[in-house]
C-alpha cells in the first residue's frame, strides 16, 4: 500500500498550492513505484536518481514541463508515463535509460523528441500521440523492438519513414 493515500486525504483541502513534494512519501515500500498521477506536480525533483530501485514511474496529468537529465539515470526503469503534462522538451539524456519498454509521453507540448531516443533499445511502446510534432527522430527504425508507436494528434504532415512503417505492419 502506498502511503501516498493518506497525503491526498489531506491534499484536498488545500487551494493553492500542492504540498511539497517529498518521493519517500509516493513511492511503493519495496522502492519500485513512483505513482504521482493528479498531483499538480511543476516538476519530478532533481534526487529522483536516489531511488534507484524505480521501475514504475506514473506522473500523469500534472504540470511538469521539463524532465530532470537525474531522471535519465534510473537504470532500471521499465515504464515511465508523464502523459497529460505540459512538457516542452525530453532529455538527450534519455538515449540512457536503456531498460525503458513503455514510454508514454501524449498529450503534452512537445515539438520535437531528443535523437537519442533511438537509443532505447528495449522500448516496445512509445506513445507521443496529441503533441506538436511534425517529424520523428532520424534512424527512427533502428528501434527494432517497439512494436507500438501512438502518433496521431500530430502535425498532419508528420513525417514516419516508410520502411519503419512496413517493419511495424509486417
Amino acid at each position: 500500500m502506498l502511503v501516498r493515500y493518506k497525503m491526498e486525504m489531506n491534499y484536498g483541502i488545500l487551494e493553492d498550492e500542492p504540498p511539497k513534494f517529498d518521493l519517500r512519501h509516493y513511492v511503493e515500500e519495496d522502492g519500485t513505484v513512483l505513482e504521482v498521477d493528479g498531483f499538480r506536480l511543476s516538476e519530478i525533483p532533481d534526487n529522483i536518481n536516489g531511488h534507484a530501485k524505480l521501475t514504475s514511474i506514473y506522473a500523469s496529468y500534472n504540470n511538469i514541463v521539463t524532465l530532470p537529465d537525474s531522471l535519465c539515470s534510473l537504470r532500471n526503469l521499465v515504464e515511465l508515463d508523464v502523459s497529460n503534462n505540459r512538457l516542452i522538451s525530453v532529455p538527450e539524456a534519455i538515449g540512457g535509460m536503456t531498460s525503458i519498454e513503455f514510454l508514454n509521453l501524449s498529450v503534452n507540448k512537445l515539438s520535437s523528441l531528443p535523437p537519442s531516443i533511438v537509443k532505447l533499445s528495449n522500448l516496445q511502446e512509445l506513445d507521443v500521440s496529441d503533441n506538436e510534432l511534425s517529424c520523428l527522430p532520424d534512424n527512427i527504425e533502428n528501434l527494432l523492438n517497439l512494436n507500438t508507436l501512438a502518433i496521431f494528434g500530430n502535425d498532419d504532415d508528420l513525417f514516419v519513414p516508410e520502411s519503419f512503417l512496413k517493419r511495424l505492419t509486417s
